[in-house]
């Protein structure tokens, strides 16, 4: 930007309000200046060469000649004097001013590198608590799928006891009416693992005491299926004993495809007379039996055993917990939420979760028939808690619009039951 030198003309010719005593002033660096001073130096104060534009030559607007320096100084030597000073003085408070934006401007990145650094800290907490949570999510699915597991079993060995074991046993006590025996040929079970599934035909054999054969139709080919799996009727036919056989992967060749089109005939066939002829009852496992041919797994082929809807379900624990309950619902220690009456203990007719956890509230909701058997909450008709942490999950939820002593809402939901 370019900034025009100060003109200086007669005050004689002239009236200027510049040239003639002013008495009004500020007080700056100890001492008095006028307001048309302190104006002027302010312009100058960011030119580092205001002492030539101020002592330069000026043009006389009066003759329209610039006049000399020596002129133009003695002129303006009184009245420029006390604005170089002021000049100066902006200029030091200007550089001390920058200088402490400097070191601001400097604190102010260090700061940020230290604010970066503790992001990236909080970040790696954060990731390593996701990754714990899911390490003990994972866990948990394991357990419980392994405790699930084990109670479909108990249930497959509890129905085979008495359809099948039983009628093992009376053939084997001497006395009774064999014609009154009768053996399924086949038994579908569907909702175990090949891991329980084999433990369960080992267990079912043992009590049984019949022999088990195990065929794995994955390891033999469609043009030989027919043939080993006669064989080993054959076998059993000739052995002496009654025999359970084991068939790996039957789908493979019992599912309505192309493929399968000549062999489901002839396995068909072979089927329906195992017990009666050939002294043996097939075992299977398979969780879809709507996929195979159904002219395979026709009832008087095949016993149906499905366990699929059976899972694991922690009994809930209560453990007293100051006048209420702590309630433990899982198999972790992290499964656990407190449970207190409503109106600081003194409304039965509430129950109060002490948690904004949606694990926690479902929990709750999945447990309050056992939760209203304790004499303590058994006049519960509605429960609160502090607003969920995602409200969205849950159903039947409102707002009371009271709050907790955290200020937070306080959310009901009146119970069915």
């Amino acid at each position: 930007m370019r900034i025009n030198p100060i003109t200086f003309t007669s005050c004689t010719n002239r009236k200027y309000t510049d040239c003639r005593p002013v008495f009004k002033g500020e007080y700056y660096c100890g001492k008095y200046y006028t307001d048309n001073q302190i104006k002027t130096a302010k312009k100058y104060q960011y030119v580092d060469d205001y002492y030539n534009l101020l002592f330069g030559k000026f043009l006389d607007e009066e003759s329209g000649f610039f006049t000399s320096f020596d002129t133009a100084f003695d002129r303006a030597m009184t009245r420029m004097k006390p604005i170089e000073e002021l000049v100066e003085y902006f200029q030091a408070i200007n550089k001390q001013k920058d200088e402490e934006l400097e070191k601001i401007s400097k604190d102010l990145s260090d700061l940020k590198t230290k604010q970066q650094d503790l992001d990236n800290d909080i970040d790696a907490i954060a990731k390593d608590l996701d990754n714990e949570k899911r390490l003990a999510k994972k866990k948990k699915e394991e357990v419980e799928s392994y405790l699930g597991m084990q109670k479909r079993s108990k249930k497959v060995k509890e129905i085979l006891n008495e359809k099948f074991i039983k009628l093992a046993k009376a053939e084997n006590i001497g006395g009774v009416n064999q014609s009154k025996i009768t053996f399924p040929n086949g038994i579908l079970i569907s909702g175990l693992d090949e891991e329980s599934m084999a433990n369960v035909v080992s267990y079912c054999a043992d009590q049984s005491d019949m022999g088990l054969k195990i065929i794995d139709f994955k390891k033999v080919e469609p043009k030989n299926v027919i043939n080993v799996l006669a064989k080993t009727t054959k076998e059993t036919k000739f052995s002496g004993r009654r025999n359970i056989i084991y068939i790996k992967n039957f789908d493979i060749y019992s599912k309505p495809d192309i493929n399968n089109d000549e062999i489901i005939p002839k396995l068909k066939a072979l089927l329906s007379n195992c017990s009666s002829q050939r002294k043996c009852t097939i075992f299977i496992n398979y969780d879809k039996p709507k996929e195979l041919s159904p002219e395979i797994t026709a009832d008087h082929r095949f016993d149906k055993i499905d366990v699929t809807d059976i899972k694991y379900k922690y009994k809930p624990k209560f453990k007293p917990y100051y006048k209420d309950y702590k309630m433990k619902y899982g198999i972790t220690n992290d499964d656990v939420v407190e449970l207190f009456c409503g109106n600081w203990g003194y409304n039965d007719k509430v129950l109060w979760i002490n948690s904004r956890r949606t694990k926690d509230i479902n929990a709750v909701l999945d447990n309050i028939i056992a939760i209203k058997e304790l004499k303590k909450f058994k006049n519960v008709e509605k429960l609160q808690c502090p607003e969920p942490e995602e409200l969205h999950l849950l159903t039947g939820f409102k707002n009371t619009y009271g709050r907790t002593d955290g200020y937070r809402y306080i959310y009901e939901k009146k119970l069915d039951y």
